[in-house]
Parts: C-alpha cells; sequence; structure tokens
C-alpha cells in the first residue's frame, strides 16, 4: 500500500533518472530477464557518520506488502520498514559530482554519501604508450575513429604540457588531461566524458619527471602511469623504479581504503612472469624482469587488483611491446609490459582484454601497441 507523506524522499533529478534507467530495461525485456518495477533502497549498516546504503533494481514480484512506496514522476522507489526508520529525514539524489554521476543519499546529518550500487554503462579503457605523440598524430587519431575508446592513455608523449596537440583530439571529441615534459616521458589521458583531475603526479614520488595523471570520470578514478625502465642511471636509475612502484602501492592502498573503484593503467616497464617476455629477448639482469621489479608488481595485485588481461587469457603470449632492434616484430620476440589492474568491484565488470596488435604493423609504429579494455554495464 502506498504510504501518505513518507518520511523518505526522492528527489526529481533522482526520479527522472530511475525512470530513464527502467525505461531502457523494459527495453531489452525478455521473459527470461524480466524488467524491474522499481529501485529497493536499504541500509546495510552504520550510523549517522557512516551509513552504508545498497540500491537494487527489482521486478514487481520483490516488492513486498510491508514495503513503503514512494512513487514520483512515474517512478517507484520502495524502502523496507527497518531503513525507513533509518531514513527517517533523508532523500534519495542524483548528481553529477566529482567521482562521476550517481546516486546518493542526503541523510539527516547533511552528509551526501555516495551510494555502494550504480548505474554504469558500458566503458572502452584503452592505454597506449606512442613513443612521441606529435610524429604519431595522425596514427592516434585514425585509431580513435576506429576504435572509439571511452578513455584513452598515452604514454611517453615526449613533449611539453603546451606543446601536446590538444586541439586536435578535442576536435575528434576527447578532453586532454596532461602532464608534459621536454623531449622525455610524459602522460596524457584523453576522455569523451567530462572529467576532473584528481593529480597531477604519483603522491609519495618525489623524482620531478613527467610519469603519472589521475582523472575521474563516470564513476572511476583512473590513473594513468609510466613507470622507469630501470636500465639506464645504474643502481640509482634501478631504485626509482623501484621508489615508484612503492608509492604507485600506496596510492593503490588509499584508493581501497577510501572505497574508490580504479583502474591503474600504462607502460610499467615489467614482466610479470617468463611468460610475458620471449625467449632471449631480455637477460636475466634486465629491469624488466629482475627479481625485485616483479616482486614490487605482485605486491600491487596482493591488493586484491586485477591484471585484466590474464584475468580473461591466463596463458599464453600476449605481448604488447616489440623493440625497434634485432627485427623483433618479424620474429614476434615481444614482451608484455603494458598492463591495466582493477580495482576489485570494476574487475566484476570486466569484458574483454586485447592488445591491439595491427598498429605494429603500421608505418612508423611506436613500438608499443595499445591494451584495450571493455568494462560492461551494470545495473
Amino acid at each position: 500500500m502506498t504510504q501518505p507523506a513518507p518520511s523518505f524522499s526522492v528527489s526529481d533529478a533522482a526520479a527522472t533518472r530511475i525512470s530513464s534507467v527502467i525505461a531502457k530495461k523494459q527495453a531489452g525485456a525478455t521473459p527470461e530477464s524480466p524488467a524491474p518495477a522499481a529501485l529497493r533502497v536499504a541500509v546495510e549498516s552504520g550510523g549517522c557518520n557512516g551509513f552504508q546504503y545498497l540500491f537494487t533494481l527489482i521486478p514487481p514480484q520483490a516488492i513486498n506488502a510491508e514495503d513503503t512506496r514512494i512513487e514520483k514522476n512515474n517512478a517507484l522507489v520502495v524502502v523496507d520498514p527497518a531503513s525507513l526508520d533509518l531514513l527517517a529525514g533523508a532523500q534519495l539524489d542524483f548528481a553529477d559530482k566529482l567521482m562521476g554521476a550517481h546516486f546518493a543519499v542526503i541523510n539527516q546529518c547533511g552528509l551526501f554519501l555516495r551510494v555502494r550500487h550504480e548505474f554504469f554503462s558500458r566503458m572502452k579503457l584503452a592505454t597506449w604508450n606512442v613513443n612521441s605523440v606529435r610524429p604519431r598524430l595522425e596514427l592516434v587519431l585514425d585509431w580513435l575513429a576506429r576504435e572509439q575508446p571511452d578513455v584513452l592513455m598515452l604514454q611517453e608523449i615526449k613533449c611539453e604540457t603546451e606543446q601536446f596537440p590538444a586541439q586536435a583530439f578535442e576536435a575528434a571529441g576527447y578532453g586532454c588531461a596532461v602532464v608534459g615534459q621536454k623531449t622525455y616521458n610524459g602522460v596524457a589521458t584523453l576522455s569523451r566524458k567530462p572529467f576532473e583531475i584528481t593529480t597531477a603526479s604519483l603522491p609519495g614520488f618525489t623524482d620531478p619527471a613527467a610519469r603519472y595523471v589521475e582523472i575521474s570520470t563516470q564513476g572511476l578514478v583512473l590513473g594513468n602511469l609510466y613507470l622507469p625502465n630501470g636500465n639506464s642511471g645504474g643502481e640509482e636509475g634501478y631504485a626509482t623504479k623501484l621508489a615508484f612502484a612503492a608509492a604507485l602501492h600506496d596510492r593503490a592502498q588509499t584508493l581501497l581504503r577510501e572505497n574508490t573503484d580504479f583502474v591503474l593503467a600504462g607502460d610499467y616497464n615489467i614482466c610479470p612472469t617468463a611468460e610475458d617476455c620471449a625467449p632471449g629477448a631480455l637477460g636475466p639482469d634486465d629491469a624488466l624482469v629482475r627479481p625485485q621489479s616483479r616482486a614490487a608488481w605482485r605486491r600491487l595485485r596482493w591488493l586484491g587488483l586485477t591484471d585484466a588481461l590474464r584475468a580473461l587469457h591466463p596463458q599464453g603470449a600476449a605481448y604488447t611491446f616489440w623493440d625497434y632492434q634485432a627485427r623483433a616484430w618479424e620474429r614476434d620476440s615481444g614482451l608484455r609490459i603494458d598492463h591495466m589492474l582493477l580495482s576489485p568491484r570494476v574487475a566484476e565488470r570486466l569484458s574483454t582484454a586485447t592488445p591491439d596488435r595491427d598498429e605494429r604493423d603500421k608505418t612508423r609504429p611506436s613500438d608499443h601497441v595499445p591494451l584495450v579494455v571493455t568494462l560492461s554495464g551494470q545495473s
């Protein structure tokens, strides 16, 4: 039964969003997958300073007689009695904030809290060490036009921020977050949707090289990284590599503690296992395969992060890099050093992960190819 004047309310923005999502689900409904009829709001745990909310789309048969029904603008929200008591005076809202578009509850303490369950769209992410963006601009633009990723993370752009060809990418429909450096290094993230830069350097890494930029978009934090190679500069250069890996571990740990959904993508300059390095491609003392490098990779993975490619393709060569020397491409003497690590909830959405090998066969290509990952939608 619909109860008058419920103590928990729904904003116009939230009602509009719920109606839109349910309408899309109804359009694709089948007898095996019936359309939802309402959004259930439940309080999982917590108190005034820390409620955890669970939002779930439910079919008509999942609406219970004791539920409170809140109807607004063709949207139906249902709340169980126990949750309704805890939600007294609160409002369900929908907003586009720093962490992306999401439902939230404004509770009686005035706190604006993200819900634990969101309505995600399918996303196509890519990372590509382009090895100098300006001479390969047309190559990158052509790839963007064909592949249409939502986000492309570039490394080794090898130009200062002001020299980055942002206008060309903006004309193609992409906003740019750029951290450049003269001649060396440099990272840039291209996004088709609005974004916020969360940090333009890796927290805790004091070397001034341009190796990290992080944005938030569509409910995700995306860290774009270029981990030091470690083969130049002697042991000091290798120590810099390990220092970056340690700072990246700490950044991932911080994001996990903050309950943030994230992806850390880029050129890691690490072959995680022997299978990720073609026989004879590297010597045992190379920084990309040294035990300390692989241990740093495992420390990241042991935080609970998912290696997108190996989650779907656990065995076999899946190289992302072939040196320009010694006919490495022709001999398929490659390395897998470009990776995407996904936080736990993002990993649940993992659909595909593939290196785009065709790019290595282009005229004047980068020595790396794009690694492309798709994330499914979620409701």
